[in-house]
């Protein structure tokens, strides 16, 4: 019998009679159920989302959402420049004599933290 001679199987679940068939769709309904009775909440708009801002942009200066762990002004800057050299200071001299790094050598550095 080549396969243009059989006959097709045919799967056609009743109500009841298969509920396996069902059970996805259920499923499916009780878990939007709570999302579509659950009252819809207003979008944020621009302003309610600006006052909650730890420090608010100003001129071309962009503002910074969370001030909590991040150095946000010169002193706490200095603060951590210090920091680092107290971190350093164990290694500066091994460092400048492996790479021959002088006192009169100056490098740019920068701290970058994603805040959005």
């Amino acid at each position: 019998m080549n396969h243009h001679q059989r006959s097709p199987i045919r799967i056609t679940p009743t109500l009841w009679g298969d509920k396996a068939a069902w059970l996805p769709a259920v499923l499916i309904l009780l878990m939007a159920w709570p999302a579509a009775a659950a009252p819809q909440e207003k979008a944020p708009t621009p302003a309610d989302l600006l006052s909650q801002v730890g420090i608010p942009a100003e001129g071309r200066q962009r503002g910074q959402m969370d001030i909590v762990g991040f150095a946000s002004n010169a002193v706490q800057m200095d603060a951590v420049l210090a920091q680092c050299r107290r971190l350093a200071a164990a290694r500066e001299e091994q460092l400048q004599q492996r790479y021959g790094w002088t006192d009169d050598m100056r490098f740019v550095a920068g701290v970058c933290p994603h805040d959005d």
